[in-house]
């Protein structure tokens, strides 16, 4: 693969299409740059169109000119243009990246020209595996660009940082060294028993061992506690039926989302909506209302609400203040006591019945107006207060994506395996082959051995052009 992407020229829009100011195109392999010097003419000082000489191309500086077709030779475009020569690239191959007015027929039209002149279509995620084949990144740092990419606020961009500039890997790293030289020290000692240092016993191993495990251990615990940061805080809206939970959600994102009226009922399906709230992504869910319903349409979306409800990572449990019977809300309250939960009462000027508020009021309640939007700052504060209190240091937290954390389950799996055989009549060659294979698996990690298909898996989720 690596002899594949080298013998070839790769070309991509790398900006997200549409109209804009500017538009991107990256051409990276060994003809990138006589690509470029075809199809470039500079504009000089008496506004001549001239060819750059290939020799005299300063690299990593911005070229101004037009983008000029010399089949149909006409103008295409004014642009800036930059060459950049290996390894001094994001590729590390040689890298001309064009600036053009961005809009989709005229990159289109610039890139279709680009490749008439012998570059290949860029595949997703092609020049990122090009940078991570040619050494210039390792590929948890590949796989950190997608999450730097995607990130929709402050704690998920700081971790996609952290994770681009190489935390994990170097994490992984140290683990293969410390197995490295326990798998050195076993196979010393079965080769050559006699020569044995005198500290050669369990207890090293032991320590050294559990150590390993818990450092694996800790990083498997990160993705489990860090989903949020990828995928946001998932909190749930639920409540018994007419409490308000479609006016809350709409209330929450300022906008109409869900549908809203006085019949009960209205809501029969979850629906989810993005959240950045002071820094921290949220996936807010609006649920049907929860109640025994003999309606089979609305017995679907309630059984998706209770789903829901045990999926979320916090619960607004809502109740209508005003309702003359709230036996659904006490039965639904059962079922969510024990989970984390903000309790609001909506309709507060309506209520009517002193006891149940007294009821209500020892489970601190937010007290809100969604129709009116009075109570929604106050709830918002408690929100992030709860967010607060469960987020961990973004800027040193590491938290591995699904195919790290499976990889990790597994290297976790065989420490505890090989501490179990030290505690039996341990039989070194075999513990020797064990550590060998946590190695691996710790190199599929970080990409130093994987097989050219897990890299065509981790690419393809890329977008094209990066």
């Amino acid at each position: 693969m690596t002899s594949y992407l080298s013998a070839n020229t790769a070309a991509a829009i790398s900006t997200p299409p549409g109209t804009g100011g500017i538009g991107i195109i990256r051409i990276s392999g060994d003809n990138a740059f006589d690509i470029g010097i075809k199809i470039f003419r500079q504009k000089n000082k008496k506004n001549n169109l001239i060819s750059l000489d290939k020799d005299r191309i300063k690299p990593r500086y911005l070229y101004y000119g037009v983008i000029y077709d010399p089949i149909a030779k006409e103008i295409l475009d004014e642009v800036l243009i930059v060459f950049m020569k290996s390894p001094y690239s994001y590729t590390a191959e040689d890298v001309v990246e064009i600036q053009a007015h961005s809009g989709r027929y005229n990159l289109k039209k610039i890139l279709s020209l680009v490749t008439s002149m012998g570059a290949d279509s860029a595949q997703p995620g092609e020049f990122t595996k090009r940078a991570f084949l040619n050494g210039r990144i390792g590929l948890t740092q590949a796989e950190a660009v997608m999450d730097l990419i995607n990130s929709a606020s402050e704690l998920a961009h700081k971790t996609a940082v952290n994770l681009s500039m190489g935390a994990l890997g170097q994490e992984i790293n140290q683990i293969i060294d410390e197995l490295t030289q326990i798998e050195s020290r076993i196979v010393a000692f079965v080769d050559f028993p006699d020569d044995a240092d005198e500290d050669f016993n369990h207890s090293f191993f032991y320590e050294k061992l559990n150590a390993l495990k818990n450092q694996t251990d800790e990083l498997i615990e990160n993705h489990n506690s860090g989903h949020q940061l990828r995928e946001g805080f998932k909190i749930a809206i639920v409540g018994p039926p007419n409490a308000g939970k479609s006016s809350l959600l709409n209330r929450l994102l300022y906008k109409d989302r869900s549908i809203v009226t006085s019949q009960p009922g209205t809501t029969r399906d979850v629906i989810e909506e993005s959240l950045n709230l002071n820094g921290f992504p949220l996936v807010l869910s609006d649920t049907a209302g929860i109640r025994n319903s003999d309606d089979e349409i609305e017995k679907i979306g309630i059984s998706r609400s209770r789903q829901a409800l045990v999926s979320s990572d916090l619960v607004i449990f809502m109740v209508d203040g005003s309702a003359e019977d709230n036996t659904d809300a006490f039965e639904l309250y059962e079922e969510i006591k024990n989970l984390p939960c903000i309790f609001v009462i909506n309709k507060k000027d309506l209520i009517r019945d002193v006891s149940r508020e007294t009821f209500f009021s020892d489970l601190d309640p937010v007290y809100i107006s969604a129709l009116k939007s009075k109570g929604i700052d106050e709830l918002k504060k408690r929100i992030y207060k709860y967010l607060e209190s469960e987020k961990s240091e973004a800027t040193s937290y590491i938290v591995p994506n699904q195919r790290q954390y499976e990889l990790l389950k597994q290297i976790s799996e065989k420490i505890k395996n090989i501490i179990f055989q030290m505690n039996e009549i341990p039989e070194f060659d075999l513990i020797s082959y064990d550590i060998r294979d946590c190695i691996d698996l710790c190199c599929e990690i970080t990409g130093n051995k994987v097989s050219p298909d897990i890299l065509d898996k981790v690419f393809s989720d890329f977008c094209i052009g990066k």
